[in-house]
């Protein structure tokens, strides 16, 4: 009888063990995720709408961000929460809740909405919508998608007021404000990746390389994937003074490729995006100049994201990563 009482206790330590630590993971993400989306809705801009992207009603994913400049609405969905991607996007805008495709018993016709797209298990996804709509106007957004988890594909909406059908079912409302849009502005600054404080990959000031330039950062060594952050400041490295406008990706893909893709917060947008990249550290000429960098994209009219893929690349990497932001990014 006390063996038997024994192995019971036996048993259930080991359950236990097993369980809690998936219990605090669960808690880390779940605060991990609430982070980034305070980060996001942080950093919108007075005219952006950043909304939860809710999977099986219930479980939070990631979020839906939407801004505009003068000539599209740009609707990110973006996905935050560990173990899951996008497999499809539905997007509809409208300008009223009618002009969605909707059954007569009013439940959405995703397969009806003016934007679609099958992905390959990604994180992020944008689509650009041309503005039709006067100065001022209000519309209405429905962003549904189709989400991958470990336990299988869920549907997905960007949270809000509920389709008056009897699926569970939502869109939310975005007010297209006045000339240059949700502070994507017409003017842009300078801003550079960073890899913070406490990370293995070294960030060094140009200041501190005896580089001519004001301020920026030479970025490696490093062989695996990484996110880092990208800053605009006014001058020097000084973070007091400067602007978390976003972050850029290095994906090793395979094949001795690379693909570097620069993503912007909603109410900062992408002007323009320069890329060096090497095997070795920067050594001349003794200022950093984008335009002698070998990667290039110009006017690029305001998208959150944009991506270089395929770079050619073999052993680690070093790495400069220039941008002009636009955004209400100006000190004073």
């Amino acid at each position: 009888m006390i063996r038997t009482i024994n192995l019971k206790w036996v048993f259930l330590t080991l359950i236990l063990v097993m369980v809690l630590p998936s219990c605090q993971k669960e808690e880390q993400n779940s605060s991990e995720l609430s982070t980034q989306q305070a980060q996001l809705k942080q950093s919108a801009g007075e005219c952006d709408v950043v909304t939860d992207l809710l999977a099986g009603q219930f479980t939070d994913v990631g979020a839906v961000s939407v801004t505009h400049d003068e000539m599209n609405i740009y609707v990110t969905y973006h996905i935050l929460e560990a173990g899951w991607c996008l497999s499809e996007t539905h997007m509809h805008v409208a300008p009223n809740l009618a002009g969605i495709p909707q059954t007569k018993s009013g439940n959405p016709k995703v397969g009806h909405f003016e934007y679609q797209m099958q992905h390959d298990c990604i994180t992020e996804y944008t689509y650009a919508v041309p503005i039709i709509w006067e100065e001022g106007a209000t519309v209405v957004i429905a962003a549904h998608a189709v989400v991958d988890g470990d336990f299988g594909e869920e549907t997905a909406w960007g949270d809000g007021a509920p389709f008056p059908g009897n699926q569970w079912a939502t869109y939310f409302s975005y007010h297209i404000c006045g000339e240059g849009g949700g502070g994507l502005g017409s003017e842009s600054e300078v801003a550079y990746a960073y890899a913070p404080e406490g990370s293995q990959i070294a960030s060094q000031c140009f200041l501190t390389m005896n580089i001519a330039n004001e301020w920026g950062w030479h970025l490696g060594a490093f062989s695996e994937d990484y996110s880092f952050e990208l800053w605009a400041l006014p001058n020097t490295c000084d973070f007091t003074n400067g602007f978390h406008v976003g972050y850029v990706n290095v994906e090793f893909v395979g094949g001795n490729k690379v693909d570097v893709s620069y993503h912007t917060f909603p109410g900062y947008s992408l002007h323009e995006a320069h890329l060096w990249v090497s095997t070795e550290p920067w050594v001349a000429p003794p200022m950093v100049n984008h335009e002698d960098f070998p990667y290039h994209a110009y006017d690029l009219g305001g998208v959150m994201v944009y991506s270089f893929k395929n770079i050619m690349h073999r052993g680690p990497m070093f790495m400069i990563a220039h941008a002009r932001v636009y955004g209400v990014i100006h000190v004073g």
